[in-house]
Order: structure tokens, then sequence, then C-alpha cells
């Protein structure tokens, strides 16, 4: 606007100049060029004007437009923000439920062992043991003070795998260990021995022993592939190999799993394991 005030400035000037006496001596023709010079300067005056209130007037639109497409943006990001932390949120209600049914279905192998009777995996691959062991309590192999010292009872096959699936249950996992390897040196060619393999990984696993882990799953793999607990065991193989930041040897393990077994628990366990690997960059 102020870039229009000194021409206008100007050709008042020029009026009071030739104002008083010039002005009388100016002719018809010298008064309206005069008059025309000033309504052209005041036209232009309007129209610069006029011209400056459009360009506010749009330079406030396009701020406006910008505005809107950044609150959109935003509330897309929420949005998506919002659905990540539902899923992430539902992914960890999953994970508790499986560890919680693990621990059920591990206390209630305790009322179903039997007489070497292996049956097959339930939903996530726990072996069954179908039938009742013998009732017979295993004595104290300690005796109390002052009475004659009672040389330990030898457990047998049923007593021996049973003793360290209690070893396990109890998260006792040394003990674990030595008694499912003892057992496995002992009876090697027992029914229960491609479980007793299994269990010792497990053992393994749960004691942090991550290498060991890897050679039993392996071992049952290699030596039972056939076996109830295999398909677990290639499972808990992954889970390992996880464990050991071994990313690439997991990643192969668990898509083995889902292309053995597709339709299994196992399967998407495996699954969601890799999307978990996914999510955390590995």
């Amino acid at each position: 606007m102020s870039r229009s005030n000194p021409l206008l400035a100007s050709a008042l000037l020029l009026a009071l100049a030739v104002g008083g006496p010039a002005q009388a001596r100016m002719n018809k023709a010298e008064t309206q060029a005069f008059q025309e010079t000033v309504a052209d300067l005041q036209d232009a005056r309007a129209r610069l004007q006029r011209l400056e209130r459009l360009f506010e007037a749009s330079h406030i639109q396009q701020m406006f437009l910008r505005m809107q497409d950044l609150e959109a943006e935003n509330r897309r990001l929420r949005g998506e923000l919002e659905e990540l932390t539902h899923r992430m949120q539902k992914l960890a209600q999953r994970e508790k439920e499986i560890n919680l049914d693990m621990d059920k279905r591990l206390q209630a192998l305790e009322s179903r062992l039997g007489p070497a009777m292996v049956g097959g995996g339930d939903s996530f691959g726990m072996t069954t043991i179908e039938g009742a062991v013998a009732t017979d309590s295993v004595e104290d192999s300690y005796p109390a003070t002052g009475e004659p010292e009672v040389l330990p009872e030898v457990l047998d096959e049923q007593g021996q795998y049973r003793q360290s699936f209690e070893f396990l249950k109890s998260g006792q996992y040394p003990a674990a260990v030595e008694g499912f390897g003892n057992f496995l040196k002992v009876y090697p060619d027992s029914s229960l021995a491609p479980n007793a393999r299994y269990w010792l990984g497990e053992a393994h696993y749960g004691a942090g022993q991550f290498e060991k882990a890897v050679e039993s799953f392996e071992m049952l793999r290699n030596s039972y592939p056939g076996a109830s607990k295999t398909a677990d065991a290639s499972l808990k193989l992954g889970y390992s190999l996880y464990e050991l930041g071994r990313w690439n040897d997991a990643r192969k393990a668990l898509k083995e799993v889902i292309a053995r077994y597709p339709d299994s628990s196992v399967a998407r366990l495996a699954r969601k394991r890799l999307q978990r690997m996914k999510a955390e960059g590995h």
C-alpha cells in the first residue's frame, strides 16, 4: 500500500505549486491533463490496494489449507500409533496366556505319568504318558540322625524318568540335566528315550545353557525323526538359536518348522517368533 503514497504526494505538491495566480494562467487543456493524471494515480492506488488484499487473502488461504493437511496427517499417524499399541498389547497378552498354558500343562503331567506308555503331543506338543505310576513312594534316602545309614534306593527306569521330570517342573534345572543325562546313558533304548532327550534340551534351555539345548534338540531330530516330540524340538531349536543371537540360523529353523508342520500349533508359534524377530530388526 505504501508504495502509491509518493505518487499521490507528488501530484498534490504539483497542484499546490501551480496554485494561486499561476493556476489562473493554466489553460483548459492543461487543467484537464492535470486532473486526468490525478485520477490515474488514484486508480493505480486503488488497484494496488486490491492486489495487496488479494495476495494477503491467497496467502492466508494457502496457510489454512496447509494447516488442514498437517492436521490430517497428524490424525493418521496418531491412529496408526494407537493401532500399533493395541497390537503390541494383544501380542503381550497372548504370550502371557501361552506361558500360563505351558505351566498348567506341565503341572497336569504329574498326575498323568504312567509306566512307559508314551502318548501323542498335545496342542503345544507336550508329551502325554498315560496310565498310573506305582503309588509306592520312594523312601527318603537320608536316614534320621542316629539310625543306621541306608544306601539310597536305586531307581528303576520309570522312577528315574519321573524324578528327573519332577526336577524340571520345579525349576531345578541342573538336577534335571543330570537326571535325564543319566537316564539316557542307562536306558538308551527305552521307549522314553526320545522324550528324555527332549526334556534334557528343555532343562538346558531353562538353565540358560542354549548351546547344549541346541545339541539336545538337534540330536532328537536326527535320532528320532518320527518321535512325537520332534516337532516341539524343532521349534525349541529355533528358540535356542534366537537366544544365542544366531538370527539367520534361528530364522531358518523356524521357517523349517512352518514348512514341515504348516497347520500345527508349533507352526503358529514359529510365525509369532519370526514376527517378533522382524519387529526387533533381526
